[in-house]
């Protein structure tokens, strides 16, 4: 098994536990934010795209 799938399993019961946990956080700003916006996919995607370049920039 490549390094990448271990580490994914390891990480399985972490993500399982937040699926279980987050949907009873009733009130936390950031999970409101994130799971409730209003911001068009595209406007997203713009977003996602300039902070990729800006934290990982490339040097030509």
């Amino acid at each position: 098994m490549d390094f990448t799938a271990v580490q994914f399993l390891i990480l399985i019961p972490a993500f399982a536990w937040y699926a279980w946990v987050m949907p009873n956080w009733e009130g936390n700003g950031i999970l409101h934010g994130i799971f409730k916006n209003q911001v068009e996919w595209s406007e997203t995607r713009r977003i996602i795209h300039y902070q990729w370049h800006v934290m990982f920039p490339q040097n030509y």
